[in-house]
C-alpha cells in the first residue's frame, strides 16, 4: 500500500480547508503582513506631525544635570513637567517638554 502525505489524509477525512492552513508553516504570511503594515504606516504618515521622542529618567538626568530625586521634587511643586506612564513600572518625559522647561529657566541667580 502506498504511503499518503498529510494533505491526502486530511482531505480524505473530510476536514475543512482551514485545518490545512493551520498545519502549514506561516512564515511567508507573517513576513508579507509585516511588510504591508510597515508600508501602510509609512504611506499614511502625516508630514506635518513630528513624533516627539520619549526620554527615560537617565536621559532626563543627563540633559538637566539634576538628580531624579530633585526632578520628582520639582514635579511635585509644579516647576518641572510631569512624566508620561509608558508601562506599569516605567515613565518617560517628552523631549519637547524638557526642552521647553530648559528654555524657560532664568539665567543667573538673583540675590538681593
Amino acid at each position: 500500500m502506498a504511503r499518503s502525505n498529510r494533505r491526502d489524509v486530511v482531505e480524505s477525512e473530510g476536514v475543512k480547508r482551514s485545518v490545512l492552513e493551520r498545519l502549514r508553516p506561516r512564515t511567508a504570511k507573517v513576513n508579507s503582513a509585516r511588510r504591508t503594515s510597515e508600508e501602510t504606516s509609512a504611506a499614511g504618515r502625516n508630514d506635518s506631525f513630528t513624533a516627539d521622542r520619549l526620554l527615560d529618567k537617565w536621559a532626563v538626568e543627563e540633559r538637566t544635570s539634576l538628580d531624579i530625586t530633585t526632578i520628582y521634587r520639582k514635579i511635585k511643586i509644579g516647576t518641572f513637567p510631569a512624566p508620561l506612564r509608558v508601562g506599569l513600572r516605567r515613565v518617560a518625559w517628552r523631549e519637547s517638554d524638557v526642552a521647553a522647561w530648559q528654555n524657560n529657566l532664568v539665567v543667573g541667580v538673583g540675590r538681593g
